[in-house]
């Protein structure tokens, strides 16, 4: 039995270019805000793009196996609305663990709607402009945008999707990795920027 044909919303059709740069966004840690985790840190291939790296805290108790201990996923240190690092009430100044375990990305491919809970739904709205931008079918392009706004996974307290695209303005795509694999060493140089890459 063979899988159905991978469905892509009208608005957002695919490409090889657009493959390689989600590749090398799905990897790169500069998508969050201290440099330190990408998509692929809690999706990994070797999982089935499920996340081996599962945190227990104790929650506020400070006492394990207890009705508010924290099991999921490890996220970043908690840093304020400035970037800065801030003891946190549970965690202190270790990565935050949040409330649920990365889902294996495969299965995401298809659904109509993801997250554990489904809010990542079809419809996506353009958070800049607040305007419709895939009108169906963009359960994937709503997923990759939590976790750049979550002050748990990825980012600063209160982050912006243009505080987002101004530091990838101004980084090197993957600066932070090594051995590349050749579909990303083909379109990057020393000098590829960001909007390089995206255009």
């Amino acid at each position: 039995m063979s899988l159905p044909p991978v469905p892509y919303p009208n608005e957002n059709r695919h490409s090889e270019a657009k493959r390689v740069l989600g590749k090398i966004l799905f990897w790169d840690e500069q998508l969050s805000t201290d440099n330190s985790i990408a998509c692929g840190s809690c999706h990994l291939p070797s999982r089935s793009g499920a996340d081996s790296r599962i945190g227990l805290e104790p929650g506020f108790d400070n006492i394990l196996n207890t009705d508010d201990d924290i099991l999921g996923s490890q996220g970043v240190v908690f840093r304020n609305q400035f970037g800065q690092m801030q003891s946190h009430d549970i965690f202190k100044n270790n990565p935050q663990v949040t409330t649920r375990t990365a889902q294996g990305y495969f299965s995401g491919i298809w659904a109509l709607s993801n997250f554990w809970d489904g809010r990542a739904s079809s419809e996506f709205i353009d958070p800049q402009t607040k305007q419709i931008a895939i009108l169906t079918g963009g359960a994937l392009e709503n997923q990759a945008l939590g976790p750049l706004m979550s002050n748990v996974e990825m980012a600063k307290d209160g982050q912006t999707p243009e505080e987002v695209i101004a530091k990838l303005t101004q980084a090197q795509p993957l600066a932070l990795a090594s051995n590349l694999p050749a579909d990303i060493q083909a379109v990057l140089t020393d000098e590829t920027d960001y909007p390089q890459a995206i255009c």
